[in-house]
């Protein structure tokens, strides 16, 4: 005979595993061309190259006039030293860019970044 004590177990047993299973489920998605969007904006100021000390990421911050978000260009593999192309973005300067469209709903949020998968900056990529 079971007794409640159990059942109690054999419950918190099961929402444990699919805790567990929600944590380990893989959350990285590619982006595909067509998921992007394109858009022309100016900056609000200079970019800023932003390395956290603790976790070894280190990215390109970008402000514009065209949102309240920041828009971030990711360094691959955490370099150390600044991407000397990107340092020479100023106020004032006119891009395209283009970020997931998805993340439309987040650009008047102050609190949010947004990748940013292609910048131009007249003829140059």
């Amino acid at each position: 005979m079971t007794t409640t004590k159990d059942k109690i177990n054999w419950y918190y047993a099961l929402i444990g595993l699919l805790f567990l299973a929600g944590y380990f489920y893989p959350t990285n998605t590619t982006v595909d061309g067509n998921d992007l969007k394109t858009k022309s904006v100016t900056l609000s100021r200079d970019i800023e190259y932003i390395k956290e000390n603790r976790s070894s990421e280190s990215y390109h911050r970008l402000w514009t006039n065209q949102s309240i978000a920041a828009f971030i260009i990711e360094v691959p593999g955490g370099m150390s030293a600044k991407w000397t192309p990107l340092d020479s973005l100023k106020h004032g300067d006119s891009l395209t860019i283009k970020y997931q469209s998805a993340s439309d709903i987040d650009l008047w949020d102050v609190s949010k970044q947004i990748p940013i998968y292609f910048l131009q900056k007249g003829d140059r990529l």
